[in-house]
């Protein structure tokens, strides 16, 4: 589409003599936008990264250590919880564009987990010798697991507990109530219970370490969820001394 833009070329000087000159056409011309077909997004377009942050026992919003893997594919739903200090690597399909046909290529992008910094290309015969040698290591699209899903839900307890704008409670819970804690914590996550029902049935919970009633029925998903949690706080528990985040002492922002 062309269009004409026209300067203004009188002058007026101060003793009242005027200078025309020959107006000047200015042709603009506006280049036309060439899209491509829409296509569905691959791996590498799937997942974008969220600096988890928390709530420390001084009451100050800090970065806890971890990093929040989101799938735009799912609402933006968590599908990894990934430690920032641990070397976690991301292989996924290359793919390359000339004008508007896209195609695969035979090579794999290696991704750090928790920057996004593409740090090398590997073939795709090369992926299982070094998915072999890298335990920390994802292939392709992503799932969720449950250790991330557990290490979310705890980072997230400790936060709502030193949170400025959550009621203090005055005694804490025992982890000789852990079982029951994770039922009470499920039900409330499965809206069986409210949030007011749920701190009633904690509060009625009683700390009887010496004198230890029977045991609940364990299941084997009660014993693996128990399991993950301990294995949870551990992993948080390391990352928060080397923070240092104990003596509340606040991280910097990083940007991912």
């Amino acid at each position: 589409m062309n269009s004409s833009l026209t300067m203004n070329t009188k002058f007026k000087v101060s003793d009242g003599l005027t200078i025309d000159l020959p107006s000047i056409s200015i042709g603009i011309m506006r280049s036309k936008n060439i899209c491509g077909p829409p296509r569905e997004r691959v791996t590498c377009e799937k997942y974008f990264r969220q600096a988890i942050y928390i709530f420390n026992e001084e009451g100050k919003y800090v970065d806890s250590g971890f990093v929040q893997i989101n799938d735009y594919t799912n609402m933006c739903k968590m599908i990894k919880v990934c430690n920032k200090s641990k070397k976690i690597f991301h292989l996924y399909e290359r793919w390359e564009h000339y004008s508007t046909k896209y195609y695969k290529t035979d090579n794999f992008s290696i991704t750090d987990f928790v920057t996004g910094n593409i740090i090398g290309i590997l073939g795709a015969r090369y992926v299982s010798d070094f998915t072999r040698d890298n335990k920390s290591c994802f292939v392709g699209d992503l799932e969720k697991d449950e250790y991330s899903e557990m290490l979310l839900e705890c980072l997230n307890e400790y936060s709502r507990v030193n949170s400025p704008f959550t009621k203090k409670s005055e005694d804490k819970m025992c982890c000789c109530n852990l079982l029951e804690e994770l039922d009470i914590n499920e039900s409330f996550k499965n809206s069986e219970i409210n949030e007011e029902q749920k701190q009633t049935i904690f509060n009625k919970l009683i700390c009887n370490c010496k004198n230890i009633s029977p045991k609940p029925k364990l299941t084997e998903e009660k014993i693996k969820r128990a399991g993950l949690k301990l294995q949870a706080q551990s992993e948080i528990a390391q990352v928060f001394r080397n923070l240092k985040l104990e003596k509340a002492s606040e991280v910097e922002e990083t940007e991912l």
